[in-house]
């Protein structure tokens, strides 16, 4: 069946959505979604192979519940704007406390988020359990060749914990993935939700200043960028801590040697800004030429009419 959201027709095959009932085990393995992948190997899917999503998740739903967090937002900036003026009235000028959009998302959406987060961790330490226990079962190795063995039960034990240090390493992963993946979705779908009803109900004055193009980088550009950072935000504390823990272990088995390698990683900091650096400024003159074709555009399209 049919269902609507945002005002739009959306076709999904009538079914709910099955990871809200799935078992331990299959949310786990993703074995939910094994009916819609076998589908998908029999032929092309449609949109009426969707599932219907629940209410909760539904563009609708969070666009109405970040338009209460963003309100909220506004009124707290306000207010602090007033205590300011308040605080010292006979200042030139003061300056204005802006809403906060990071804000406003957390709260939104940061609960759900912070699972991702957490198995982040679990993803990351994975990564340096491998290379640990590595390491004891070669000194095991070695030891069964020595006057001194070490006892045969130490191996097992030693690579039955490697085994299930990896599956719970890749289970984080697959998990944090789908957690990030799915929330970068939101929040698009709400920042595009949220432009597009705003552009609606705009005057002729209100739409002074704002662009028919500019307009459009919002829902697409901008929107992307959000996703895309939602995705890789963890990245920011993940790649340093995990720089520092390798780099310890290096060091505790290559000595000073492991500091070349540091120092290569060092070096190519800068260089890698510079390269960011050029990329943003590309980015802000590609937007600003974006914007400038679809004035064009629409003023042709507009002369046409």
């Amino acid at each position: 069946g049919d269902s609507t959201s945002g005002g739009l027709t959306i076709e999904s095959n009538g079914q709910s959505y099955p990871q809200t009932s799935a078992s331990c085990c299959s949310l786990l393995f993703f074995s939910w979604m094994t009916p819609l992948m076998k589908l998908g190997f029999k032929r092309p899917l449609e949109n009426a192979d969707m599932w219907k999503l629940p209410k909760h998740q539904t563009t609708d739903v969070l666009a109405s519940k970040f338009i209460m967090h963003w309100k909220k937002e506004k009124q707290r900036a306000a207010a602090t704007t007033a205590a300011k003026q308040k605080a010292s009235p006979s200042a030139p000028s003061h300056t204005d406390e802006l809403p906060s959009l990071t804000r406003a998302l957390y709260q939104t959406f940061g609960t759900y988020y912070l699972r991702g987060t957490v198995l982040k961790i679990f993803n990351d330490a994975s990564q340096f359990v491998g290379p640990a226990v590595m390491k004891s079962l070669i000194i095991f190795v070695r030891s069964q060749t020595t006057d001194t063995p070490q006892p045969i039960i130490n191996g097992y034990l030693l690579a039955v914990f490697m085994y299930f240090a990896m599956l719970i390493g890749a289970l984080a992963e697959a998990q944090y993935f789908q957690i990030v993946m799915t929330t970068g979705l939101q929040v698009r779908g709400v920042m595009i939700s949220t432009v597009f009803d705003k552009a609606m109900i705009l005057s002729q004055r209100g739409r002074k200043g704002r662009s028919t193009g500019k307009m459009t980088n919002l829902v697409s550009s901008d929107a992307e960028n959000l996703q895309s950072t939602c995705q890789n935000l963890n990245t920011i504390w993940s790649a340093p801590l995990r720089i520092i823990v390798a780099m310890v272990l290096l060091y505790y088995e290559l000595s000073w040697a492991a500091l070349l390698g540091f120092l290569l990683l060092v070096v190519s900091i800068p260089i890698q800004g510079k390269f960011v650096k050029y990329q943003r400024a590309y980015y802000k003159q590609t937007a600003t030429m974006t914007d400038t074709r679809l004035k064009h555009a629409n003023e042709a399209v507009s002369a046409m009419n």
